[in-house]
């Protein structure tokens, strides 16, 4: 109805600045399942030293890859400590997670930007090589 649509636009201007504040990465565990706004980190260990490594956004109308591939890194080196890591086969991309919210006279997507790929720590005894025979197995 007519009365309806001001009120859910007015609900869209004030849900905004909760978007704001949502749209960033999260520490949420997606190996123990999905979480609320999206994002979150799933980690797997190949072999000691050879993890694979996945971030994604909360839902956001934009995307913010900066933050995902910052978390990335942070979950690598946390992984490998201090010997440090080599990524390997690191894809960064965004992707539309549900159609697109109406607000006022422009439509939002909800979008999150994802960055998956593996650390190869130094520690582990492998070259980068040897490791990609290693992930070819696995997927």
């Amino acid at each position: 109805s007519a009365a309806r649509g001001p009120a859910m636009t007015r609900r869209s201007v004030l849900l905004l600045p909760v978007w704001l504040l949502l749209a960033c990465t999260s520490s949420h565990d997606l190996g123990q399942g999905p979480s609320p706004m999206a994002g979150g980190v799933y980690r797997e260990a190949l072999r000691p030293g050879l993890h694979y490594v996945f971030v994604k956004s909360n839902v956001a109308p934009w995307t913010d890859r900066e933050a995902v591939v910052r978390k990335w890194r942070d979950e690598a080196d946390r992984l490998c400590g201090d010997a440090g890591h080599e990524d390997l086969r690191v894809e960064d991309r965004v992707e539309e997670e549900m159609p697109p919210m109406n607000a006022i006279v422009f439509r939002l997507p909800y979008l999150v930007s994802i960055r998956k790929g593996y650390a190869l720590c130094a520690s582990a005894g492998l070259s980068a090589q040897e490791a990609l025979r290693i992930i070819d197995a696995w997927r």
